[in-house]
């Protein structure tokens, strides 16, 4: 008996090992990590109230949203409902849970408030569809974060 407890205790680390990368990695490795999205990018904009009195939108035409052709992102920034024009705007796309490459770019300013940018989002070869866009916003030195969730077709 004592020896079967011995031999459980030496064997608990590899066991706890295994369980924690089914559990963490696995999903990671395969792309099918359950996200919910935030964000119904093919109805419009998407709004998020980012702290600080900022309010981000983000959103992608031209829609349907679909993967693999060239699309245009527009971010809109305000500060207590004033339309910010001095921000430096970046986008980071990825997919929760997988990596997909890189994917960022810095947005232009292209009216009062609005920034834009163009790009493409990949297929991704697992067959997932659910999208990060990660947009950061740089007003004089102080950066807020907005995330949006996403499904693309």
């Amino acid at each position: 008996m004592k020896s079967l407890l011995v031999k459980s205790i030496l064997h608990a680390p590899r066991l706890f090992c295994i369980v924690l990368f089914a559990l963490f990695f696995f999903p990671a490795l395969t792309g099918c990590v359950d996200a919910n999205s935030t964000c119904d990018i093919d109805h419009g904009p998407c709004l998020q109230e980012a702290g600080k009195g900022v309010t981000i939108s983000f959103d992608i035409l031209p829609k349907p949203v679909q993967v693999m052709s060239e699309r245009t992102f527009i971010v809109t920034v305000a500060k207590e409902s004033v339309l910010m024009n001095d921000a430096i705007v970046f986008l980071d796309l990825s997919m929760p849970g997988m990596y997909m490459g890189r994917n960022q770019s810095v947005l232009k300013k292209t009216a009062p408030g609005r920034y834009e940018g163009k790009g493409i989002i990949p297929r991704c070869p697992r067959g997932g569809t659910t999208w990060q866009a990660k947009v950061t916003v740089d007003l004089n030195g102080k950066i807020t974060v907005a995330d949006f969730i996403f499904e693309v077709h």
